[in-house]
């Protein structure tokens, strides 16, 4: 059990080293990587952008994966433009500094965030407003309130199936379109724990590690009770269940090394 145990976290740490090398890292985007992403987005290319990018606010904080994302977000964002001349977004489950990081490929545009996060946030910059609020809960908005629903990584932190279908449910009200990220259950590496085949192991062996060592942004837990908490917080989702949860969207799924990462779940807006 323990050379079994051993083989397991040498490899969780091969497969770690490659996700960080090619995907979480912050990177410097070179210019040619740079025009390329724009014209694909069929975004307006300035050199003094990316000057301004580059050696004023230094690397961009963002990993080749959240890059290759954006170009979906970006042309749901072009669509509203078009139709209606602006893009009201509500961000479930976000930050202000996400969206102040992609300032550069928006700048220009009548665009303005809503940031709803259980967390206290609060922004400087005009077009982003922030709620503290629970994203399955947000009946003081009316049916498309806005333009764009966005989410990143947080529908699989809601811990139970009923929250998750209150989640989605906000989702697809709120705005004609939406677009809904979430890592797939079926990828080897558990994002949060950063370990191989984690969320797969019985939950009592899930216990012990826990409780072991810490393990990717979760400290070491020192009851069964902290243990279980941990195990509770995520919940990465099949493609089965976000087609359950969001059965009026394209699901694309984002490949590394042959798998996919993750889920994406587009819906645009066809009126």
């Amino acid at each position: 059990m323990t050379n079994k145990f051993n083989t397991m976290i040498s490899l969780n740490y091969i497969l770690r080293y490659f996700l960080d090398k090619y995907t979480l890292p912050q990177i410097q985007i070179k210019n040619d990587a740079f025009y390329l992403f724009l014209r694909d987005t069929h975004m307006p290319f300035t050199t003094k952008n990316f000057q301004n990018t580059n050696r004023e606010n230094g690397p961009l904080p963002l990993s080749r994966f959240r890059i290759a994302r954006f170009k979906y977000i970006i042309s749901l964002i072009n669509k509203s433009i078009a139709d209606k001349n602006k893009c009201d977004i509500i961000d479930l489950g976000g930050t202000p500094e996400y969206w102040k990081n992609l300032e550069y490929l928006i700048k220009g545009k009548e665009i303005n965030v809503t940031v709803v996060n259980l967390k206290k946030f609060t922004s400087e910059t005009t077009w982003i407003s922030c709620i503290q609020k629970d994203a399955t809960d947000l009946k003081e908005f009316p049916d498309n309130s806005f333009d764009l629903v966005h989410s990143n990584s947080t529908i699989e932190h809601l811990r139970s199936w009923k929250k998750m279908e209150e989640f989605a449910r906000e989702a697809r009200r709120l705005a004609p379109a939406y677009y809904i990220q979430t890592p797939n259950f079926w990828f080897p590496y558990e994002f949060h724990t950063k370990m191989i085949g984690f969320h797969w192991l019985p939950k009592l062996l899930r216990v012990k590690i826990l409780m072991k060592r810490a393990t990717g942004y979760y400290p070491r837990a020192n009851t069964v009770e902290e243990a279980m908490h941990i195990i509770e917080d995520a919940h990465s989702l099949t493609h089965k269940e976000m087609s359950c949860l969001f059965p009026d969207s394209k699901i694309i799924g984002e490949r590394f090394c042959g798998l996919n990462k993750s889920w994406i779940s587009i819906r645009s807006d066809n009126k």
